[in-house]
């Protein structure tokens, strides 16, 4: 029979300095066969690529953990493109789903014996560090030594992002320092797909998911996902490396998608804003029902205007009753302060034109994202005429912009991108979807700055 004092010994082995036991025990996670096969890899990089919901976060958060677990003292990095994405993204698998914590806010006792939420580091019993990082802040990461990587979204980084890593994995703490990737599938052309399928060695392990290899996502989830259309569905769905072409948004159907007038029901309204100058400035008024729908109900479309006449606009057709819960704005700081000099408090817009496009494509397709006919409160003759500075004729409103927005081709290859032209009214519909999908606001919000 072994002693208390073994026991107490074998504890303390476990999880060294550790005072009393953890209060939040980790939840159980059954891994899918795919997530079986990622997580037990032992090539030097691996990839999970998948479709929506493919349970490609969770394998590589419940990697990361496991990683830190057996191996004490080490130190972890684990990735996005842009830092300020982790938040409510990688980092809240990784607090809520795979710790438990009820949310990131709210760090439990447990395995985690430190949370630095400032530097964005978790420091466990056994001495093993979790940091999370951005490669738009590159220059920080040059001095680390990590054990392991583990990078989200990775179809959002370069090819350089990714040699970057790799030269920080020089801990000595394991053997084999390794890197774990999850991403969304891309264009053939991705370096990714170079990397992983067409020129792929023992070097580089990779599984590929769909979202109906999920047994616990819904019928009604399901459903949605089939709906969907073209190659939208072949990536996000069916989880295909496939590239865009064509027009953007191609479920968009003028019958289904532009009404006289909304039902009623539970909603709340908001303004997005994209700034122009000699292209037009575009203020959007969204209906925002409970049951997920948005309504476009006013619009302002002008060009060769200032910001502050531009406001004096917003201010002459908004309505004194009418309440607005929240003004999204693109992030141009000058033409923000000039708004909220003149009364109109904004918010930085979520700007992943990827990732808004996806969203904003689904709700589309679900025909969730609905349009008034007569939205556009006032017309600016001046984008008809192709006599001026841009000589050409442009559109007049959202509905214009969305029948002739394409995706981008250089040199004869699709690309990920949209054609950077008539795009104000799509990028202020895309900051109006993403922002459901935000935080709440704090301080520097509430500022307008």
């Amino acid at each position: 029979m072994r002693s208390r004092s073994s026991a107490v010994n074998l504890k303390q082995i476990r999880f060294p300095g550790l005072k009393v036991a953890p209060t939040v025990h980790k939840p159980y996670f059954m891994a899918l066969p795919k997530q079986q096969k990622f997580m037990q890899s032992e090539a030097a990089e691996n990839l999970y690529s998948g479709a929506v919901r493919a349970g490609k976060s969770r394998a590589l958060m419940e990697k990361c953990y496991q990683e830190a677990i057996d191996n004490p003292g080490i130190r972890l990095g684990v990735f996005r493109k842009v830092r300020a994405t982790l938040y409510e993204t990688t980092i809240r698998t990784f607090a809520c789903d795979v710790l438990g914590w009820p949310s990131i806010d709210d760090p439990q006792s447990g395995i985690v014996k430190r949370w630095r939420k400032s530097e964005l580091k978790a420091t466990l019993y056994n001495g093993s560090e979790i940091i999370f990082l951005g490669m738009d802040k590159n220059s920080k990461i040059g001095s680390l030594e990590l054990g392991g990587a583990f990078v989200d979204e990775a179809h959002e980084l370069e090819i350089d992002d990714w040699n970057m890593i790799q030269t920080r994995l020089s801990q000595p703490v394991v053997d084999k320092q390794r890197m774990w990737a999850a991403c969304n599938p891309a264009s053939p052309m991705h370096w990714l797909y170079e990397k992983f399928f067409r020129n792929s060695n023992e070097n580089a392990f990779c599984v590929t998911t769909n979202s109906f290899e999920n047994p616990y996502l819904g019928e009604e989830y399901i459903a949605r996902l089939k709906r969907m259309t073209g190659n939208f569905y072949r990536r996000m769905a069916l989880g295909e490396w496939v590239a865009f072409s064509g027009l953007v948004y191609d479920c968009f159907d003028p019958d289904k998608h532009i009404i006289d007038q909304a039902e009623p029901g539970n909603s709340f309204n908001l303004r997005s804003i994209d700034f122009g100058g000699l292209n037009p400035h575009v203020c959007q008024w969204w209906r925002v029902y409970q049951d997920g729908r948005m309504i476009l109900y006013r619009e302002l479309y002008h060009s060769n205007i200032s910001v502050r006449a531009f406001a004096d606009m917003i201010h002459q057709h908004q309505p004194v009753q009418e309440e607005i819960r929240v003004t999204i704005s693109d992030h141009d700081v000058s033409d923000r302060l000039t708004l909220a000099e003149n009364g109109i408090q904004t918010r930085p817009a979520l700007k992943e034109v990827r990732q808004g496009i996806e969203r904003t494509y689904e709700k589309l397709a679900n025909g969730e994202l609905l349009f008034y006919r007569d939205a556009l409160v006032e017309q600016d003759w001046q984008l008809k005429d192709d006599t001026g500075a841009v000589n050409r004729v442009r559109p007049q409103s959202t509905l214009e912009e969305i029948s002739g927005y394409e995706w981008a081709v250089t040199a004869g290859i699709p690309k990920d991108q949209p054609t950077k032209k008539d795009d104000h009214g799509m990028d202020a519909m895309r900051y109006a979807v993403m922002s459901l999908y935000q935080p709440q606001a704090n301080w520097r919000h509430i500022r307008g700055i």
